[in-house]
Order: C-alpha cells, then structure tokens, then sequence
C-alpha cells in the first residue's frame, strides 16, 4: 500500500516481488514499472467523517453559523510558516467577515494562544476532527496523504502547503495530484506570506469556486479504500 501520489523508494524496490500494489493517487502509476499489478484504491479515512452537520460543527467551536470558516492545520507539531502567515492576516480576514479554527500544533501554541479575535479559536490539538471539517469551508492545510484522503472524501475546498522538509518532497506530489485536476489550490511553502491571505479571501468570496473545488475533490476520493484493501488482503490469504 502506498500512499502517496510519488511512491517511497521502498515501493519502487519491492514492486517487482508484490502481486499486487495497491495506490491513493492516479499519478502513482506513471512512477511504477508494471502498472498490471497497480489498483487506484484509495487511502483509508476514520468512519465518523462527515457525521456532523455544518451548523452543529460551527456552534460546537462557538463561532457565527452564517460565517464563512477557514480551518487551518499544519500537522501535530504545528507548520512556522503557516502559523506566521495566519497571524499577519488575522485582522484582514476578520474584515472580510471570515472566521478561524487554527491548530497551531503543539510547539507553537504559546505563540499565538494570547492573539483575541472573537472570529478565531487558537487550539494547539483538534481532538474532534469530524467537527472541525465539517465546520469549515476552506481548509488550509500541509499535503501529507491522510489529510488528501480525508479532504477528498469530504469534498473540501483546500488551500495545500506542501511541507518542503519531508522525504522525496512527496508532499508536493501529493497536492499537485490535486491541483492539477482542479481540485485544490497549490502554494509553495516559500511563497505562503506573500499570497496566502488572497488566495483565502478569493476562494471563500467566490461561490463558484467554492462548488468547482469541492466537487472535483469529491471526484478523486475512494470513500471504500479500507473494505477494498481489507478484502483483497483476505482474498489473498485465503488463496495461498
């Protein structure tokens, strides 16, 4: 199982010995030498996504229902250059009627805990993710596999940031998938301060492009990845 959309250098030295690979991307295929053993699956999400209604989701986080909400992750631990944008843009985005759920990740909380916008809700860990997503509108997020898998099930209009300090820069690969099927906007790390904050108030004020990403995202997912490789796994055992 891979799950990124450039196959680990372990995936490419053990395809020729697997009878079957299964792949999260339709671009992985192009960087494996026997496509015949390649089957797009898809990479496993939590069931409870998607159990939780928009409104609920805003009121849970104690923010405006009728507001556009803006959910941003950088992983765990937190991403410096995500949380550095998002706090210069704080007060903008708060003009345009906009509001935040903001994981700043454990290493950076103590940063930005003590930032007091009524339209921003600074957490260092989102426990709920099923409220979290269904709360917003526009994620902005890193690229890491899970967060794709679960963006596209969901259909969320996305901002990605691939992290440029992770193995093969798989990251890029992975929200490139994506933004070349019109499915998520792509911004590289290096360039977050200076175009972030139009390109969110850009894609949460345009309803059409709101629509056109989240159904094109909605396009890529594979809700049956984990019953599909589950199954295939047993089929297989069963059979040797």
């Amino acid at each position: 199982m891979e799950s990124n959309s450039y196959p680990g250098i372990t995936t490419r030295l053990l395809e020729r010995y697997a009878d079957e690979l299964h792949v999260a991307f339709e671009d992985s295929k192009k960087y494996l030498r026997r496509p015949e053993k390649v089957k797009v699956t898809g990479n496993p999400v939590r069931t409870e996504l998607g159990s939780t209604k928009k409104e609920e989701a805003k009121k849970y986080f104690g923010l405006d229902e009728e507001k556009k909400t803006i959910l941003v992750l950088g992983g765990s631990l937190g991403a410096a250059s995500i949380n550095e944008a998002i706090a210069d843009c704080i007060e903008e985005l708060e003009k345009k009627s906009l509001q935040i759920i903001w994981q700043t990740g454990k290493n950076y909380y103590h940063n930005y805990k003590n930032i007091n916008f009524s339209s921003v809700k600074i957490l260092d860990f989102i426990e709920d993710m099923d409220k979290a997503y269904s709360a917003c509108d526009v994620l902005v997020a890193r690229a890491g596999a899970t967060t794709i898998a679960e963006l596209t099930v969901l259909g969320i209009a996305s901002i990605l940031i691939p992290s440029p300090h992770v193995a093969e820069n798989h990251q890029y690969y992975n929200a490139k998938s994506l933004a070349d099927n019109d499915a998520a906007v792509l911004i590289q790390d290096s360039d977050v301060k200076k175009v972030l904050i139009n390109k969110i108030i850009e894609i949460a004020g345009d309803e059409e492009k709101l629509k056109s990403l989240s159904e094109n995202a909605k396009k890529l997912s594979k809700p049956e990845a984990a019953n599909t490789i589950a199954k295939s796994a047993i089929n297989y055992a069963l059979s040797v």
